[in-house]
């Protein structure tokens, strides 16, 4: 009896061992290489864009290799600004990635097109549980800068320091701020604030108009060594006096005879353009003053 009841025992300790072996299944053999997402499918491939510039091109990799049992499996990831690496859930499956189609989850993983992120796709055989991931996608975004303000309007005369220039400093009201440090600059003159060349790229420059004209200015801001498009402030109308005025006034059929019109010209000896005058007063007949 003693001999029968150990016989027993040893025979339920096998089955409880060689149970479960056989519900695993076919062992895993899982892909040894994940695909590639360019380059040498090993580093990460970077590619540059300006905030004007977003990445939106979809994302196609190579097919995994390696391994046996079926598949693939497919997920993938996203990394926002070098923070930790989070399943994009509606791509589960996916071979490729096309960002337009997963925008709103995206955003709520804190990814938007202007931030830079890091992409992967991972792959598994159907009886693997670990992924296999390709190289790693980044798109860097260059951040765009606040250019700030200049003033609207900035008055100066000749007889001022500086034979009445001013520098950049002066005419701004707010500096650039924000985006990528360091920046570069890119002032601009313009005689009617529609067709610009180029003045100066120095940060604070002298502002030196024609003596007795009306200029237009503004600034532009980029970060440094970007070929970003820059971002301009505000236009500055910049007028530089000469003093004194030395007006001269000259009529051409100031009766208005012969039903022709009358004509007044109005020049400054001192050489002020006439851009440089916003307004003129006048009467006719006698009446009261008018501005024209």
């Amino acid at each position: 009896m003693k001999t029968r009841a150990r016989s027993q025992l040893t025979f339920g300790i096998c089955l409880l061992l060689a149970g479960p072996a056989l519900l695993r299944g076919q062992p895993c053999d899982n892909y040894t290489n994940g695909g590639s997402l360019g380059g040498n499918g090993i580093d990460p491939v970077t590619t540059v864009h300006c905030y004007e510039n977003t990445p939106t091109a979809p994302l196609i990799p190579s097919n995994p290799s390696g391994g046996s049992g079926g598949g693939p499996v497919y997920q993938w990831e996203v990394s926002v600004e070098g923070g930790p690496w989070q399943v994009v859930t509606g791509a589960a499956g996916n071979n490729g990635f096309a960002y337009f189609q997963h925008a709103a989850e995206l955003a709520g993983l804190g990814y938007l097109p202007s931030l830079t992120a890091s992409f992967r796709r991972g792959a598994r055989r159907p009886a693997c549980t670990d992924w296999v991931y390709t190289n790693e996608r980044q798109f860097v975004i260059i951040h765009e800068v606040d250019p700030g303000a200049l003033q609207a309007v900035y008055t100066s005369c000749t007889t001022y320091g500086n034979n009445g220039c001013a520098t950049g400093n002066a005419l701004t009201t707010i500096p650039p701020a924000g985006g990528d440090a360091p920046y570069e600059f890119q002032w601009q003159m313009s005689t009617d604030a529609a067709s610009w060349s180029f003045y100066s790229s120095e940060e604070n420059p002298l502002i030196c108009p024609p003596a007795g004209t009306r200029r237009y200015f503004r600034r532009g801001v980029r970060p440094l060594g970007s070929n970003c498009a820059f971002r301009y402030t505000n236009t500055c109308t910049y007028y530089l006096f000469i003093n004194d005025f030395q007006i001269q006034i000259a009529t051409v059929n100031p009766s208005c005879s012969n039903t022709q019109d009358g004509q007044i010209t109005i020049s400054d000896l001192n050489g002020n353009s006439p851009e440089i005058f916003d307004a003129i007063e006048f009467a006719l007949d006698g009446g009261g003053w008018l501005v024209g």
